[in-house]
């Protein structure tokens, strides 16, 4: 028995339990500081979109332009749940989310024979970086989505790739790998990377097994799992191929680049300015932590054994194929224009994962490495505390959050404004207004963003939307008369909506400024009645 009373049984069992107790640490920072991030433009399409699935074609009515995945689990999760807190329901998954993408990681630890301070640093990497700390990590958006998947796919591949695993458990780890694999690539297409990487090490990085035996313990499942995960992109092409690919292809690589070439919005277009971004995002915080970790530990192996100790350490397959992957998400990151931080992400989880493949492989391990370790675990955490440790404090108010805020202001104000619980309301927003428990107009249920690229459709292209255009909205709305406006007074793009209440006599309902976010600005026909002047808007 040691000095602090207890036995070395004890000791490490409480060791082993710690990373579970990081996860939880780190999931509840991460969980008030999402669950109080402001409301994001992005989040407009992707919640409304799954919110008004059942009553539309995800792309041909509702403008959606990704592909399906989380467009299907957020309104899975809207319907199982029959909520109409849409906005924190969503955000709950992305926090689920990091809390899936930590576990995982601790298990690939265990599965790498990593030491559990090596696990804790990893998923201090992660839980720490600080563009994963902004809207990337933070919001009901793809961005953060598929990385626990590309956390699993790989968590099965060891399984799948391991001798020490009988054939039928390795093939359906391999089988596993496959449909997580197409999960990620479904939640965001730019992991389409793990797809050659993780069928190359299927065929190649067991090369003690014959050629036959790979292909058909590990290559074929892999394929039928990477089919079954990919159902859901699978059957929209089949479906409806042309809208799928020119809500997903050519949204992007057209209508998008047009708008944001002619947009005074800042905006990121050049090369240069690219790699300026992209290097505010990886030179700095967590992502050079983990780069700097695995440059120490390929450098402590050439000095531990030479040309051969790079070789043992370097080249085992799990380094080889998180470093490819991590590679080829750098490559992927610059094709996008224009650029934003969360076209950057997709190499950061790939960096930690070659970061820690190479942990259990680092000579003298593990007690050599503990100073390396300690050194990079406080690092990550002092850079990550200043958002972190706020998020304890707003997860014990939630009066606070975003989501349960905005359901409460937007039915008070629009119960105060006597609008209708029926009613439609003409919005770019749309968020704000399923929130308020109200109709929107499905032109507008990817919020701005077709209707803002609705002027560079072609005809052949815009058979494939249901939208109007800045020049068309006065007609479209005469047409179909609102019951509401409704106006996110931050975006300028909105500021045509105002122009359209006004013109038709529409009267300016005012809104307690004391409620907070969001902000906003509503209008009703003038023959409507409103609550009497002093008449609180929150309850």
């Amino acid at each position: 028995m040691g000095a602090d009373g207890k036995t070395p049984e004890m000791r490490a069992k409480w060791i082993s339990h710690l990373p579970l107790w990081i996860v939880l640490a780190f999931t509840a920072c991460i969980a008030g500081r999402s669950l109080t991030f402001p409301i994001n433009r992005d989040e407009h399409m992707f919640v409304t979109a799954a919110q008004q699935l059942p009553q539309g074609d995800l792309y041909r009515d509702l403008g959606y332009t990704h592909l399906p995945n989380l467009a299907l689990l957020f309104s899975a999760i809207f319907e199982a749940s029959g909520t109409e807190h849409f906005l924190l329901s969503a955000r709950l998954v992305v926090i689920a989310s990091w809390a899936f993408a930590l576990l995982v990681l601790w298990r690939i630890g265990l599965r790498l024979g990593a030491s559990t301070l090596a696990v804790v640093t990893s998923m201090a990497l992660l839980a720490c970086n600080i563009t994963l700390l902004g809207p990337p990590g933070m919001l009901a958006t793809n961005s953060f989505l598929p990385i626990p998947f590309a956390f699993l796919a790989f968590y099965f591949l060891l399984g799948a790739l391991s001798p020490d695993l009988p054939r039928r458990r390795r093939f359906a780890e391999a089988f596993l790998a496959g449909v997580t694999t197409s999960i990620a690539i479904g939640l965001k297409a730019n992991f389409i990377i793990m797809a050659p990487g993780v069928f190359l090490a299927c065929l190649l990085a067991a090369r003690s097994q014959p050629l036959m035996e790979r292909i058909r313990l590990q290559c074929l499942p892999l394929g039928i799992g990477g089919i079954l995960g990919g159902l859901p992109s699978i059957l929209a092409l089949a479906r409806d191929a042309e809208a799928t690919i020119a809500h997903t292809v050519s949204y992007f690589t057209v209508l998008h680049t047009s708008f944001w070439g002619d947009s005074d919005e800042p905006k990121v277009m050049s090369i240069n300015g690219k790699l300026l971004l992209a290097e505010e995002v990886w030179l700095g915080g967590t992502t050079m932590l983990a780069a700097v970790g695995i440059l120490v530990f390929a450098f402590r192996s050439y000095r531990g054994g030479g040309g051969e100790g790079v070789r043992q350490v370097l080249f085992r397959w799990p380094v080889l194929l998180a470093g490819s992957l991590a590679l080829c998400g750098v490559a992927v990151s610059f094709v996008p224009t224009p650029s934003f931080p969360q076209y950057f992400v997709p190499p950061i989880p790939f960096l930690i994962l070659t970061f820690l493949a190479l942990c259990p492989a680092a000579p003298g391990v593990p007690r050599t490495e503990y100073p390396i370790l300690s050194a990079l675990l406080v690092t990550a955490l002092i850079a990550g505390s200043l958002r972190l440790i706020p998020g304890l404090v707003d997860l014990a108010r939630p009066g606070s959050w975003t989501g349960l805020k905005t359901n409460r202001v937007m039915n008070a104000a629009l119960d105060d404004a006597n609008v209708a619980p029926d009613a439609r309301i003409a919005t770019m927003s749309p968020v704000l207004a399923l929130e308020g428990g109200r109709q929107i107009y499905s032109e507008f249920a990817a919020g701005q963003f077709v209707y803002r690229v609705a002027p560079y459709m072609t005809q052949a292209v815009r058979q494939y939307y249901r939208t109007t255009s800045p020049a068309e909205l006065t007609r479209f709305l005469d047409a179909s008369p609102p019951d509401a406006i409704l106006v996110d007074t931050s975006e300028t793009i909105e500021s045509t909506l105002v122009d359209y209440a006004r013109s038709r006599g529409m009267r300016e309902v005012p809104v307690d400024r004391t409620i907070g976010s969001p902000r906003f600005r509503l209008f009703v026909p003038a023959s409507r009645h409103t609550a009497p002047e002093g008449r609180p808007n929150s309850q």
